[in-house]
Order: structure tokens, then sequence, then C-alpha cells
């Protein structure tokens, strides 16, 4: 009834950016629902769905309502789950032939997607050939995420970590030291010469007291870089 209403009103855009749990599988059936009703048109960004932990269990878009397909569409792409982002190479579904018409004619207007010899032979071979090592590569990151939940915990307890589901971006809450994630980042990356993003890339507000954290990278320089994040929020709160 929620998303009715929503769609009733007119409304010009929904977000969703989190892995999906089990009560998150159910709005997206909801969603679905109701934009087939309402003529609502869905694009699903689901460039991360791969890297989900195993306690977790990807729902597609396309899979949460039998029809979701025919008012939307789904993106995905090798890119992350097996680091092919330079070959170029991705993937536009939709059901609806309306729908696919206009996206072909979109995306060749210019001629800027033309797609290199190597990203179909490298999408096919990563599909087809590639789970063993995607397993690989989400267990070794799910250690890194154990590792920096552990350190956080033993050395920078007034600096909360966000729960993650899948991916391999970490979200930190440094409201504690009371000035912005802009301030803090570049603070760290000119004394620590640690690199991180600022919460504010993706939201003013929302994101002005966090700082993310990738931990795709060998857990030698994870581990690095840990002690360096300490060392900069410690000087930083001490100042």
């Amino acid at each position: 009834m929620r998303y009715s209403q929503e769609f009733k009103d007119n409304v010009v855009a929904r977000l969703l950016s989190k892995e999906l749990s089990i009560s998150e599988a159910v709005e997206q059936y909801s969603i679905g629902k109701s934009t087939i009703s309402y003529g609502v048109t869905v694009i699903s960004d689901e460039i991360h769905g791969e890297f989900v932990f195993k306690s977790r269990r990807y729902t597609p878009f396309a899979a949460a309502h039998g029809n979701s397909l025919r008012e939307g569409v789904m993106h995905t792409s090798t890119s992350k789950s097996f680091n092919t982002a330079g070959l170029q190479i991705a993937s536009i579904i939709t059901a609806d032939p309306a729908l696919r018409a206009k996206i072909e004619r979109a995306v060749n207007v210019n001629e800027v997607c033309d797609v290199n010899p190597f990203g179909p032979a490298a999408a096919v071979a990563a599909y087809n050939e590639g789970e063993a090592w995607l397993d690989a590569l989400i267990a070794y990151i799910e250690e890194n995420d154990r590792t920096l939940r552990a350190f956080f915990v033993g050395h920078l307890p007034d600096f909360p970590v966000m729960p993650l589901e899948g991916t391999y971006l970490e979200w930190v809450d440094i409201s504690a030291l009371g000035a912005d994630s802009r301030t803090v980042q570049a603070s760290l990356k000119e004394h620590e010469k640690v690199w991180l993003n600022t919460g504010m890339n993706y939201g003013e507000d929302a994101g002005r007291h966090y700082l993310r954290i990738n931990i795709a990278c060998p857990r030698s320089r994870l581990t690095e870089g840990l002690k360096r994040i300490e060392a900069g929020l410690k000087r930083l709160k001490t100042a």
C-alpha cells in the first residue's frame, strides 16, 4: 500500500542502495508490483550483486517479482566482481522490446558505447569459468572485513563500523570527532598518507560524519592502512 500511494503521488525516483535481507527482498517485490501497476520504469544498478557474503543471499530485482523487467531495466557487469573495468563491458537487461529499442538508440547515438573485442570474451569467461575464483575472492574480502572490525573494536572503539553484508566498502562513523568527513579525509591524506572516501561525496548531510574504506586489497596493505587510520583519528581526537 505504501508504494502504491507513492506512485499515485507521481513519485519521480526512489533509490535503494544496500544489499538485500529478507525484508528488503519483500520491499523489492512490493516496488516491482507497484511499478507495473502504475507504469513506472525502474533502473536497477546491480554491479555489486555478486559481492555478497555467505551469510547473505543476493536477490536480483528481476527475480523479486515475475514481471519486474517488463517495466524495468537491470544493469550489471563483470567490472567489479572480476576486475574487468578496463575492458569496458556491461549488460543492460530488459524484457520490454520498446524500452530496449530506446536504450539501443540512446547508447549508440554518439557511438560512444562500442564494445572492444576483448570485453565480451572476458565476460563470457568470467561467468562460465570464474566461480571458484570469485568464491575465493569473496572469502578473502570477508576475512578483511573481520580484520577491520576486530581492529576498530580493539584500537578505535569510539568509531563504530556499519554492518556489512556484501561489497568491499566499509562505512565508519566518525561523529566522535565533531568534524565533518571532508575535513577528516583531507587531514588523514596530508599527515598519515592514507586516502579514504568522504561520505559527503554521497550526501552532504547524510555522509557528513562517515568515511568509506575500500578493503579489496592485500591484507598486509589493509593492516598498514588501519595503523595509519588509527594514528590519524587519535591525533584528531586529542587535537
